[in-house]
């Protein structure tokens, strides 16, 4: 068994090919099986084994893979299903993996493990081979597997089997260095969670958006504060509609800034994983709802670029600048579960060039891990903004 332990995305989806392709070099008749917690997850490992011209197979009906020229690729375009099964390299998700295949694999390749229960990931372990290899990529310092019962988190269903293996001794291999981040993003991501070991590769190059006006030159990270009131809509989410109008705002004028050099970089990679070049992300489904209503008032919900999901949606995924809208802002400091460590370093590791987070200081400065962020952004290095300042 081998565990490989990604650090906010060192390129893991080049290692997890790179597994596969060394499997088939030493095994050419071999069979492998790609699963992942998701959808998108899986989606990104087949268009990545397919670029490598290696012959994939991706089962279910939830792929965007159509619709981004890997059709091809899907069992429902396939003629026969007893032909297509014999594709070397099945792909699906962990839950899909149960009812889908009869066959043994002599590898097995999960991904996101860290989000995937000990019962969700069974599946995909009952299709491995006696002797064959498995290997888990994940990072357990990020999003745990959704587990709704109570009594079934304090049974530990919670925990994933990646962490479990992790904290009973099992050796894992870290990878270090950052492909995704520049280096400023990184920085407290690496030092508060990962004991400083995460590295920026040295040729990484990543421009600073326009449109927005940082306030310390060469660092793309800012809070800007904001004085405001949550309410509770009628689902009981949460919304706060002033940070939703700023963060609207700054979107559109970061996007206008920006589209042309960005339209144009899509044109020349259009295998990019990066399918957003401004991803607005906030912790409540409330907050998402009214953004997205406010984006389609300003027309700027027409542009593909363009992106609203919760936190715990855009896990594994990446965007050019993340806007963030922390939400609660509050009198007696209760924050929920804005509060949680795994769902603050998700938020903190998405972005690849610039990072804006937007929020109430006086509220978040309440819990421990964002008291030493704030302090570490708004007062190290002085990159603080408040809003009544800004001319938008």
């Amino acid at each position: 068994m081998k565990l490989q332990k990604k650090k906010k995305k060192p390129r893991k989806t080049h290692v997890a090919v790179a597994i596969v392709e060394e499997f088939f070099r030493r095994n050419p008749k071999g069979r492998v099986l790609i699963c992942s917690y998701s959808n998108v997850a899986v989606d990104v490992l087949c268009r990545r084994i397919a670029d490598r011209g290696m012959q994939c197979l991706r089962l279910g009906y939830q792929s965007d893979l159509e619709e981004q020229g890997y059709g091809h690729l899907l069992l429902r375009n396939q003629s026969s299903y007893r032909d297509a099964m014999k594709t070397p390299i099945i792909a699906c998700t962990c839950i899909g993996s149960k009812s889908s295949l009869k066959h043994r694999f002599d590898l097995v390749l999960i991904d996101e493990t860290s989000q995937c229960s000990e019962i969700g990931i069974l599946p995909p372990l009952q299709k491995l081979k006696d002797g064959g290899s498995l290997v888990l990529i994940g990072d357990h310092q990020q999003l745990p597997p959704t587990v709704l019962s109570f009594i079934a988190k304090q049974r530990g269903l919670q925990t994933s089997l990646f962490e479990r293996l992790i904290k009973n001794g099992r050796k894992a291999e870290f990878l270090d260095i950052q492909y995704r981040m520049h280096a400023s993003l990184s920085e407290f991501p690496s030092r508060q969670f990962y004991d400083g070991r995460l590295k920026t590769a040295d040729n990484l190059e990543r421009h600073i958006p326009r449109g927005f006006p940082w306030p310390v030159a060469d660092y793309p990270v800012c809070f800007v504060h904001v004085e405001s009131e949550e309410v509770r809509n009628a689902m009981q989410s949460v919304e706060n509609e002033k940070e939703a109008d700023l963060v609207v705002k700054i979107a559109q004028q970061i996007w206008e800034e920006n589209r042309d050099t960005w339209i144009a970089n899509a044109v020349k990679n259009p295998a990019s994983k990066v399918n957003n070049s401004i991803t607005i992300i906030t912790p409540y489904r409330g907050q998402k709802a009214k953004i997205e209503q406010k984006l389609i008032l300003n027309r700027l919900q027409i542009e593909p670029k363009i992106d609203v999901c919760t936190v715990d949606g855009f896990q594994g995924n990446e965007s050019e600048v993340i806007i963030f809208s922390a939400v609660r802002s509050n009198l007696w400091q209760n924050i929920g579960f804005v509060r949680d460590q795994p769902r603050i370093n998700v938020m903190l590791t998405r972005a690849r060039c610039g990072l804006i987070v937007i929020g109430n200081m006086d509220t978040l400065i309440s819990q421990v891990l964002w008291r030493k962020w704030l302090r570490n952004v708004a007062v190290e290095r002085g990159s603080i903004i408040d809003s009544r300042v800004l001319t938008f």
